[in-house]
């Protein structure tokens, strides 16, 4: 965490590769989930309020998986029955298959793969 801002509690994780969203807490409650792209922007506008009000602000950088405990969101919350479960695995593996070939950056592409072997969807390599 860092900082504070004019005698106010404001925190900042440093965003890191792997990350792929962003979340904001005041006072410990969420007020804000957003794409990792918005990043800069999300710290500003934290820095602001915790500026202006009396709140404790942070900002956490998360990466989906860190995301999806965060949120206590479960495969079962994502489909409503075996064949919207079973598109939405579909959908799933083909984002991560693209993304391991295409994704412009390494740790993207490792992070796709490591999602893909924890799916079943390859191998693991023995060594």
């Amino acid at each position: 965490m860092s900082g504070w801002t004019e005698g106010k509690p404001f925190g900042v994780l440093k965003s890191g590769p792997r990350d792929s969203f962003v979340v904001t807490l005041a006072e410990g409650r969420r007020i804000e989930t957003t794409t990792i792209d918005r990043f800069e922007e999300v710290v500003r506008r934290a820095q602001c309020l915790a500026t202006e009000t009396d709140l404790a602000v942070k900002v956490l950088p998360m990466t989906a998986r860190e995301y999806i405990a965060f949120a206590g969101i479960r495969a079962s919350d994502l489909a409503a029955s075996p064949e919207a479960e079973a598109d939405l695995r579909k959908l799933t593996v083909e984002t991560l298959r693209t993304a391991m070939v295409d994704a412009p950056d390494q740790a993207t592409r490792a992070e796709a793969r490591d999602l893909l072997k924890s799916m079943g969807e390859i191998a693991s390599s023995s060594t």
